[in-house]
Parts: C-alpha cells; sequence; structure tokens
C-alpha cells in the first residue's frame, strides 16, 4: 500500500507539473478568461457581485446573470481571500485545483471499484491527457474544469454506494445540484449520472442482482430532489444556458414547471421518472426472463433510447451547428491526435475487460456511451469526453493476457507516450495576448472617455474589457454585425447607432479572414474576398524576398513582383517602415494591392474587394475620411477614433456632466437601470443647440445609465456605472 501511495503522489506532482507549464507565460491562454477575471476584479472592488456590467456589449452593457451562474466567478473569488493572494493568482490557479482535485477522486473511486492497479492507470492516463490539461492548466479558466471535478465526485459515490450508502448518496445527490452554479452548460452531468445509475440497473436484471436495481431505483428517484435544488440554487446564483429567463430555451420549451427556473431541469424530472418506472418493470421481469430475452429487452431499450435521443438532438441541431470558432468545430483526425495522441487508438483494449464484465465495467461503459460521442460533435468536449477514454484505457491494460515482462513493456511505452505527448503540447501552448496588444489597449484605456464604445474582432472583446475597461461591440461569441463593419458592409449611421467610438484593427485579423466572412454570413469561396500572406524569404541581390503560395514580391531600390515566376503589377504599393506608410501607384488596370511592412516583416496582397474594406483600409493606410488614427506600433495594432458627434461623460463635483464634442443633436434620451436590470427612471432631454447638459442629482436611485444622442438619427449611444466616474 505504501508504495501505491508514493506512486499516486508521483502521478499527481508530475500532473501539477505539466499543468503548470502555462504559468511561464505573462499572458493567459485564449479570450474568455481575460473577461471572466475582469468581472471578478471588479466586483470584489465594488464589494457585491455586480449584475449590471457596463465595459461588455456595448452601446448596452452586460446583464452577468444571463451569463454563467455566480460560483464561476465567486470560486477564485473567494480562494483569493481564504488564501490572501490576489484575485489575479487565485484566478490562474484555481483550475490546476481543480483539475488536481478531479485526479484524486478518480483514483480514489476506480480504487474502489477495483484495485490499486486500475486506479493509477487511470489516473496517470488522464494526468498526462492534453485533452485534459488544456482546460486544467494554471492560466487558461474555462467553466466545464467544474464540471468534471463534479463528476469525479459523483463517480466516487458511485464506487461506496453499496458499502456505504448513507454517504454516497448525499455525495452524488448534492454534487449534482452543486454543479449547476458553476458553469451554464453544466447539465450532462446529469445525464451521465443517469446513464450510469441505468448502466449499473442493466447489469443487475441481465445477471440477477435484485439489490442493485433497487439501489440505483433510490438513487434515480433521489436525483428529482437534486433537479429541485439546482432549481432552487438557480435563483440565487443564476441559472444555466436553459434557464427560462434565457432566450435559448424558447424554440425548445414546450411546457414549464416556473419553480425549477429551468427548460432542462423540466424535462429531467421526467426523464428521471421514466428511468424509475424502466426499472420498475426490470425488478418485475427479473425473474421471469431467460438472459436471452433479458438481452432482447435490453436491446429494445437501447433502441428507443437513440430514437429519443435522435429526437432529442434534431431539436439542439442548431446548437450544436459548426461556428466559426476553433473550439466549436468538428473534429479532424488531426484534433483527435492533438488531444490525446497514442491513447485514442487503444480502445479497442477495452474489449478484455467485457469478456466477464462486473457491474462497475457496466459503469464505466455507461460513461463512455455518454461523453465519447460528444468528442466527435465539437473539438471543446475533448476535455469532458477524456475522463470516459482514461477509464476504458485503465480497464484494457488492467486484462492484458500477456508474459508479465511483456505486459509491463507495452504498458511503459503506452505510458511514455502519453506523458510524452501531453507533454509535448502543453509546453508548445502559447498566449494569443502580446505585449504588442497590452500597450495599444493600454493607450485606450487612458485615451478615451469611460463610456466609450470600441469596434474590435470579437476574439479580442475580453481584451478590451480587460485591459481598456471600456466596452466592445462584441465578444465572447461572433458577431455579424462586426464582421459585416470589417467588410465593409455596414455604414457610418449603423455605426453611430451602436455607439461606436473606437476602432481596432490588427495583423490578427489577417489570419481570421476566412472567419470573418463566415460570420458575416458569407461563403469565403464564392464572396470575392481574397488575400493573402507573405513571409520573408531572404535577400535576393539588394532587395528583400516575400513570398506565399507560388507569389513573390521583392523590396528593394524598386519594386518587382511574380506570380508563378511571372511578373505581375499591382494597382498600388504601400511600404510602411519606422518613418511611416509610402505609397505608390503601379498599374490601374490591375486588381492587386500590396502591403509590405518592414518593421515586422511581412506582406500581404489583396484583391480590389477586400482592399476597400475597413479591415485592410484601416491597416495598410494611416486613415480614411471619417477616421483619425491615434495609436499605431507600426504594422501589428492600429487604433482609429471614429469622427462622429461624440458624447463625453464626466463628473464635476456633485453633478454628472455630458457633453457633446459637435453639438448638431437635438434630443438626448436618458434610461436609469438598477444593478438588477429594472428600469427606474427615463426622460428625453431637449439638448438642441447645448454643448453639455448637467444630469439631474435624482435619477430615481439608477446604478447605471444608458444614453442615446439623437439628431436625425442616432448620433451616439453609450451606457456607464454612476460609482465608475471620477471627480
Amino acid at each position: 500500500m505504501k508504495r501505491e501511495k508514493y506512486l499516486l503522489i508521483g502521478i499527481l506532482t508530475l500532473a501539477i507539473v505539466l499543468r503548470l507549464l502555462p504559468l511561464r507565460f505573462n499572458y493567459m491562454l485564449g479570450y474568455d478568461p481575460y473577461f471572466h477575471l475582469k468581472y471578478i476584479e471588479y466586483s470584489l472592488e465594488k464589494g457585491q457581485w455586480i449584475n449590471f456590467f457596463p465595459y461588455a456589449f456595448g452601446p448596452w452593457g452586460m446583464q452577468v446573470h444571463n451569463y454563467h451562474p455566480l460560483g464561476l466567478w465567486m470560486t477564485p473569488g473567494y480562494l483569493s481571500k481564504v488564501l490572501h493572494i490576489s484575485p489575479e493568482v487565485a484566478f490562474k490557479l484555481t483550475p490546476l485545483i481543480f483539475g488536481i482535485l478531479t485526479l484524486v477522486f478518480l483514483w480514489y473511486g476506480l480504487r474502489k471499484m477495483y484495485n490499486d492497479k486500475v486506479a493509477l492507470l487511470g489516473t496517470f492516463l488522464l494526468s498526462v491527457s492534453f485533452a485534459h490539461i488544456m482546460r486544467s492548466c494554471a492560466n487558461y479558466y474555462r467553466g466545464d474544469n467544474y464540471m468534471l471535478f463534479w463528476y469525479s465526485l459523483v463517480f466516487l459515490g458511485f464506487s461506496i454506494m453499496f458499502e456505504r450508502p448513507k454517504v454516497a448518496y448525499p455525495l452524488i445527490l448534492l454534487s449534482l445540484s452543486f454543479s449547476s452554479i458553476f458553469w451554464q452548460a453544466y447539465y450532462p452531468i446529469f445525464v451521465l449520472a443517469l446513464v450510469n445509475a441505468l448502466m449499473l440497473s442493466i447489469w443487475g436484471f441481465l445477471y440477477g442482482d435484485k439489490t442493485t436495481i433497487k439501489k440505483v431505483a433510490v438513487l434515480v428517484a433521489g436525483t428529482l430532489g437534486s433537479a429541485v435544488l439546482a432549481g432552487i440554487l438557480g435563483r440565487y446564483f443564476g441559472y444555466g444556458m436553459f434557464g427560462y429567463d434565457r432566450s435559448l430555451p424558447r424554440q425548445f420549451t414546450i411546457f414549464k414547471v416556473k419553480f425549477l427556473g429551468d427548460a432542462f431541469l423540466t424535462y429531467y424530472i421526467f426523464l428521471a421518472l421514466a428511468t424509475v418506472a424502466v426499472l420498475a418493470v426490470m425488478l418485475l421481469l427479473k425473474e421471469r426472463m431467460s438472459f436471452r430475452m433479458k438481452v432482447a429487452f435490453i436491446g429494445v431499450l437501447a433502441l428507443v433510447s437513440l430514437f429519443v435521443l435522435g429526437k432529442f438532438y434534431s431539436g439542439l441541431s442548431t446548437l450544436f451547428k459548426a461556428l466559426p470558432i476553433s473550439e466549436t468545430q468538428r473534429p479532424s483526425i488531426g484534433d483527435f491526435w492533438e488531444a490525446y495522441g497514442l491513447q485514442i487508438f487503444l480502445i479497442p483494449l477495452a474489449v478484455l475487460k467485457f469478456r466477464k464484465p462486473d457491474k462497475w465495467d457496466f459503469l464505466i461503459l455507461g460513461t463512455a456511451i455518454a461523453l465519447l460521442p460528444m468528442a466527435f460533435i465539437w473539438t471543446r468536449f475533448f476535455f469532458i469526453a477524456s475522463i470516459a477514454l482514461s477509464m476504458l484505457l485503465a480497464l484494457g491494460f488492467s486484462s492484458l493476457k500477456l508474459k508479465k515482462t511483456v505486459a509491463t513493456a507495452v504498458v511503459t511505452l503506452v505510458l511514455l507516450a502519453s506523458f510524452l505527448h501531453g507533454f509535448y503540447y502543453t509546453y508548445h501552448l502559447k498566449p494569443e495576448m502580446s505585449d504588442n496588444w497590452e500597450r495599444a489597449l493600454d493607450y485606450l484605456a487612458n485615451h478615451s472617455n469611460v463610456n466609450d464604445v470600441v469596434m474590435v474582432w470579437w476574439d479580442y472583446g475580453n481584451w478590451v474589457t480587460y485591459y481598456s475597461t471600456r466596452a466592445p461591440v462584441a465578444q465572447i461569441g461572433p458577431s455579424a454585425f462586426v464582421a459585416k463593419y470589417y467588410l465593409g458592409l455596414v455604414g457610418n449611421r449603423s455605426l453611430m447607432g451602436m455607439g461606436v467610438d473606437y476602432v481596432i484593427v490588427a495583423l490578427n485579423y489577417i489570419y481570421k479572414s476566412k472567419a470573418i466572412v463566415e460570420t458575416a454570413g458569407l461563403n469565403p469561396k464564392t464572396s470575392g474576398y481574397g488575400l493573402l500572406i507573405l513571409y520573408p524569404a531572404g535577400r535576393e541581390g539588394g532587395y528583400l524576398r516575400f513570398y506565399g503560395d507560388g507569389v513573390n514580391v521583392l523590396v528593394g531600390k524598386d519594386f518587382i513582383m511574380t506570380v508563378h515566376g511571372q511578373p505581375v503589377l499591382p494597382r498600388e504599393v504601400f511600404i510602411e517602415d519606422k518613418s511611416g506608410i509610402k505609397s505608390f501607384r503601379v498599374d490601374q488596370k490591375s486588381d492587386l494591392y500590396v502591403y509590405v511592412n518592414l518593421n515586422y516583416n511581412y506582406a500581404i496582397v489583396t484583391n480590389a474587394k477586400t482592399f476597400n474594406t475597413p479591415m485592410i483600409r484601416l491597416l495598410f493606410t494611416n486613415g480614411t475620411p471619417g477616421y483619425k488614427l491615434v495609436y499605431s506600433d507600426g504594422g501589428i495594432i492600429k487604433v482609429y477614433k471614429f469622427e462622429h458627434p461624440n458624447v463625453a461623460v464626466k463628473r464635476e463635483g456633485s453633478k454628472i456632466v455630458m457633453a457633446f464634442s459637435d453639438p448638431v443633436g437635438s434630443k438626448l434620451v436618458v434610461e436609469g437601470f438598477l444593478d438588477n436590470g429594472t428600469m427606474v427612471y427615463r426622460k428625453v432631454f431637449n439638448v438642441k443647440g447645448m454643448e453639455e447638459l448637467s444630469l439631474p442629482q435624482d435619477l430615481n436611485g439608477s446604478v447605471v445609465v444608458r444614453y442615446a444622442y439623437i439628431g436625425k438619427y442616432v448620433l451616439d449611444r453609450g451606457v456607464f456605472r454612476i460609482d465608475d466616474l471620477k471627480g
């Protein structure tokens, strides 16, 4: 036993080291963590978990209760207080803490079900799985880490259900309920526990174990209480994505059970009741059917389940469609390899354990049936499916019937390959955030008004929220409006209607050009937009050469361009270096434009349609009419001020003053809100010819103000929290 404990400590130490690797970076991985950390810091500063957050989704602001339940942010927030560390440090370490706890509870559950060998194998395989590391490592905070943590407790509960039911039942049932307050998409844990329970019952039905069926029936009946408690918790912490206060359930809701507050929980009640009925039938038929008849009965039950699941999935097909986001794409073989490495090809080994299955084999089979198909829907589900794969392989390896030396060698090679794979991909993770972006966003924070709205590609909206403390038009999810703007399909009037004050363009957009076209609802192959980025390819004579996909650009005493060896003349060439941008026209009949950046050594070739989009014009040049360049790092990021009648909010003593940069508007609509989103004030002010307006002292207790400055049409919009105004 002492040896096994040392091995477990070694595995957990290795898991911690792997998950600490991303902490060597100054920046967090991904995009969403920046919003989460900003919200935590902002709320802790305010002394309450605020709901109406003004620095997201400009010009409207964000109702946080429509996003995740509060547990997602409370956990690192309160952890920072308990450990007396900064919210940032607590936030970066929280994923690692819960990832390691998941491994510990998995080990304990497997050990109780099987033995030390299976437990250590399963724990090691999950500890080095890149699919699991990616979303449980330091510096990358995601909500699904909590769901897998709570499932590891459910799994542990199952492992002791037959010997310590008084501990197991509360552990399973409360874990299901509490999972609902940490992630808006927690629902799979309820389905997973139900499938685990059903598979245990099927084993009991096939092999004549009445006790197992009865205990499972009690548990499934108890999950009705878990669903009710989850609904009650939702009133205080916020509901999941199928909460009745969201827009999503409207397309799936046939009837409501209002006190549950959530469409999924309503359907789950009926699903659990149906499962209890099936278990009752199993108890009645257990002694009256032969083994073959029982298998046939289970087959019919499986077909009915698949039919119901198919209907359910078809209803959710719009939810699971592939979006132009990396983690919501249909996985390729390469994606599976990156996530799991050699492990994914060894699943057939699990068959070895099912030659003489016991009840725990059936339970783990249920986990695999529930989770592995999810990996084929979206790449982000690789993480959730990783625990099922590790369990199956642990069973398979423990059942190898080979000579001890051969079996040891095979398992050792697989474990070593798994570790090297996990280490390689974890080590090569890199943050998207950079010094260039931080400097640009710091500039924006220090040279803009607190109520200004920023147009930026949605991926980077959370960075604007975090570093600039300004509201981006879009973040967290794709925005067709933003995509259409960058493609030149949205005019200035629409831009003013969204309150946009600053526009950011960046080299990053070039790499996302296909996603931008798709997000705008266009087909990249037929839309007519086209660009190509060229990379430095050394020198030829006195020329600096850039190359990509058969296109050569040479810059020196003059300019030379070839396509597959044939000379080509562009219409116009832009060259940016430390002195600025120089341009010269070459062939007015050409459809090509070339931008060469000597500061960062890259070149871009576009056709005329693409060149005439804001995305490209603002990057290639130093501005077009209506846009004033206010920040540039010479070729990675440029920030423009959108010139329009702008409203600046400031505090002068006890007064809130709305100042108009170009007083051409005639009306100012002011709306005041409580933190819970309730509008308590609305007034239309006549501001014709006025350069500023002082708002009334009493806005009926408002803590958040939205405004619209209107002439013949909306000239500007914005939102701000009153206690954020300095003066």
